[in-house]
């Protein structure tokens, strides 16, 4: 399961990537028509907008295997000593984080199948379905709450060390 979590973390990572580059080319399109033309889309802020939320929550997974998503670690410092100690609490803060991501897709996947049925859109010039980029949001948080279980499931099994990103491994 890391293996497959790993790899859809790496694709969001890419289409992460690949959000950022139309964020730019969006931003240079605008700066073009407003500088030579006069000009303007009256929509890039707003797509601008959506793509920086893809973005981040796209690249949350990959954050997360890599171990530089920011962690809180008192708990890790008081409990170095005592690897079994260590470990129970890295359970116990994997179970809530799970317990609230599980929770934050479910509330996503209703809000986007409601916006999808009721023709939601941002009411803007855009006039953007607002499902599109709560779909994007609720992948990026569905690869990260997998990628959140198989750290899990590799804690139990002794695959991984408490502290460590969900990629790096206990030294063999």
């Amino acid at each position: 399961m890391s293996r497959f979590a790993s790899g859809l973390s790496s694709l969001a990572l890419i289409l992460s990537a690949t959000l950022v580059l139309g964020m730019t080319g969006f931003i240079l399109y605008e700066m073009i028509l407003r500088t030579f033309f006069d000009r303007s889309t009256f929509f890039t802020e707003e797509i601008v907008g959506y793509m920086v939320a893809g973005m981040t929550f796209l690249g949350l997974g990959a954050a997360f295997r890599d171990g530089v998503i920011i962690r809180v670690g008192v708990l890790q410092a008081l409990t170095q000593d005592k690897p079994k100690a260590a470990l129970r609490v890295e359970l116990v803060c994997c179970a809530c984080a799970l317990a609230i991501t599980g929770t934050a897709c479910w509330a996503f996947g209703r809000s986007v199948v409601d916006k999808y049925a009721f023709g939601y859109t941002s009411g803007t010039i855009a006039d953007v379905p607002i499902w599109i980029p709560q779909s994007i949001l609720l992948a990026g948080l569905g690869v990260f709450l997998l990628q959140l279980l198989a750290y899990t499931l590799d804690l139990i099994a002794g695959a991984a060390q408490p502290g460590l990103g969900a990629g790096e491994h206990s030294p063999d």
